[in-house]
Parts: C-alpha cells; sequence; structure tokens
C-alpha cells in the first residue's frame, strides 16, 4: 500500500506536541515493510541544516523515521514551502526526497505527488518561491550562525503558518483550491493528483480526473491510501490502518 501525509508542522508552537509525535509514531508503527509512505511537505514547520547541524529539538522524529526505515518502509518525501532548504541529512536516515514533486504508475493511470504551493499563486508568489528553493540564496542564508539563522525561520514560519489561520477551511476556498488543482492536472497530464499545503483534506472527481489533498495532519490526522483499484481519503484512528474511518474514496 502507498500512504500519503502532508502538512504535520513538526516544530510549531503547540500544546499537544508530545501527542503529535505520538500520533505520528503510531501511525508507523502500522506500517509493515511492504507499505511505501509518501510525506508532501511541511513536515516540518522550519527546516534548514549546515554540514554538520541539524535542528536537535526534532530528535524524536529523526528516530521514529529511521526506526521506520529499518523495518523496512519506503518513506517518500517532497519539500514543502516550510522545510525547502536543500542537505543531505534525511538522505542518511534512508529517506528518498525529492524538491518539488514525483511521478508514478499504478493501474495504468499517472500520478503526480507534490506539496502543492506550486499549484495556486500569482507572480510574486512563483518569484519568491524561486528565490527561496535557489541554491544560491540558500548558501548565502546559511553564512549566517546557526542559532541565528534557525531562530529567524522559526520566526517566519511561524508567522506564514498563522497568515490564513481563520479563514483555511471555508467552502468557498476549498472549490477555488481544487479548481486550481484540476488545472495543474491538466498541464501535468496526469489522472492523479496527490497534494498537501492548503491544509484542506479533499478527494474529488472531475471527468477521468482524481485530486486529493491530505490535509492538515497536526490538527486532524487524515491520510490518503492508494489500493490496487482504490484511492481513499482517511482518519487515523488506532493502531490498525484496516479500521480506519474512510471519509471519501474513488476507484482508479
Amino acid at each position: 500500500m502507498k500512504y500519503f501525509i502532508s502538512d504535520l508542522h513538526f516544530g510549531a508552537k503547540s500544546e499537544d506536541k508530545k501527542r503529535a509525535e505520538f500520533v505520528f509514531e503510531n501511525f508507523c508503527n502500522a506500517l509493515t515493510n511492504t507499505d511505501e509512505l509518501c510525506i508532501l511537505g511541511d513536515f516540518f514547520d522550519f527546516w534548514i541544516e549546515y554540514s554538520s547541524v541539524v535542528p536537535t529539538e526534532f530528535a524524536e522524529i529523526y528516530s521514529i523515521l529511521l526506526n521506520t526505515v529499518k523495518r523496512g518502509v519506503k518513506i517518500n518525501l517532497v519539500r514543502g514551502n516550510h522545510d525547502f532548504f536543500r542537505g543531505k541529512f534525511l538522505k542518511t536516515l534512508g529517506i528518498k526526497v525529492f524538491d518539488k514533486r514525483f511521478n508514478f504508475e499504478h493501474n495504468g493511470k499517472k500520478f503526480v505527488c507534490t506539496h502543492g504551493d506550486e499549484i495556486k499563486g500569482g507572480p510574486a508568489r512563483f518569484f519568491l518561491r524561486l528565490v527561496m528553493r535557489n541554491t544560491i540564496c540558500q548558501f548565502l542564508y546559511k553564512l549566517l550562525p546557526p542559532f541565528f539563522a534557525i531562530g529567524l525561520m522559526k520566526t517566519l514560519s511561524e508567522i506564514s503558518r498563522k497568515k490564513n489561520i481563520n479563514n483555511v477551511n471555508t467552502p468557498h476556498r476549498k472549490e477555488k483550491y481544487r479548481n486550481s488543482a484540476f488545472n495543474f492536472a491538466d498541464k501535468k497530464r496526469c489522472n492523479v493528483l496527490i497534494a498537501g499545503h492548503s491544509h484542506i483534506c479533499d478527494l474529488a472527481e472531475r471527468g477521468k480526473k482524481i485530486y486529493g489533498n491530505c490535509g492538515l495532519w497536526s490538527e486532524k490526522p487524515t491520510y490518503i491510501e492508494i489500493s490496487e483499484k482504490k484511492i481513499l481519503l482517511k482518519e487515523f484512528c488506532g493502531a490498525d490502518l484496516r479500521n480506519d474511518v474512510i471519509l471519501e474514496e474513488k476507484e482508479i
């Protein structure tokens, strides 16, 4: 099985930090060595690494990821707009890292998997994204002392996350993002598009295309599951993924 989650935002200010780690660990423990976990961006609320320095507050998360890989679970991670900095550390844990997106074929259908920040946005957002992900710009930023660079990034991430906190899950925004997603799917000529970023869990079909959004795991542990002939939007409830609540499902 392939499982997709996004927007866990580890490192964000939260009263339930330990609970979030506990739920994620239980989810990973429910996976088997025949499963594949795909993390579609904003796994961390901020991320920057140096050749010999990584954020220490994620030590428990590193351990969960490493133990999951050691049990034979394949993990793919797409960088999001909060954890876009390049580096080699996550790869040393056995995780396959993608800067923008990855594609695969299943049951004769083409799937495109992305964080989602490239789906919707005007020229200003596109330019900002280009600058932030530029190798030279990242190199220059890392000339700053780690304590300052990490502190500044945490502050900026917190501001960005709080900016749209009051108008995230509205019917208008959901439909608007859904329309942009199907337009993006047309451009990429794919049958199924799976994303995150909007923080709105969704599974919709239009014509012969399907769009799925993993939602905001840090608020509600929803995820997307791909079986042989179905794509399902589910909510994690316990140790057995087969018993999780199905919110929506589509044939593929």
